[in-house]
């Protein structure tokens, strides 16, 4: 019985094969689906906009300068219902030579009435001597 599986599938591949070359006689192009180039998402925004594209950020290129991000956010929970969330955090080196630093945090209003701001800080100091951990909540 697996033989004439086996002899089903070669008749296909080749009658498939036979379908390709009909193909690219009369149409003069290989049927082959993968010959267009694939565009994602960011190559449409960019064609769109034509936006210069920066180089390719190198992986060490934070400096003592420092660089930040800043989120909006919804949420929800059982016990503060809904909740606007700002969240930002901020990367820095103290020198070149130093690990990355990070100070991160948010600002919650629920609609409970409560407003609170936790942050996070992970500092290293020159040379890697120190790591200063932090968790403050106001």
């Amino acid at each position: 019985m697996p033989n004439v599986n086996i002899a089903n599938y070669q008749e296909k591949e080749v009658a498939n094969q036979l379908l390709d070359t009909a193909k690219t006689k009369t149409t003069g192009a290989p049927s082959i689906q993968n010959e267009t180039p694939q565009k994602d998402l960011s190559n449409v925004f960019s064609s769109i906009f034509k936006k210069n594209q920066p180089k390719k950020i190198q992986p060490d290129t934070i400096s003592s300068r420092p660089i930040f991000s800043i989120i909006p956010a919804v949420g929800y929970s059982l016990q503060t219902k809904l909740a606007a969330v700002l969240s930002g955090n901020m990367a820095f080196k103290m020198s070149n030579t130093s690990r990355l630093s990070v100070i991160s945090g948010n600002m919650t209003y629920t609609q409970n009435k409560q407003f609170y701001i936790p942050i996070q800080s992970n500092i290293w100091t020159k040379h890697n001597s120190f790591n200063l951990v932090g968790d403050y909540r106001l």
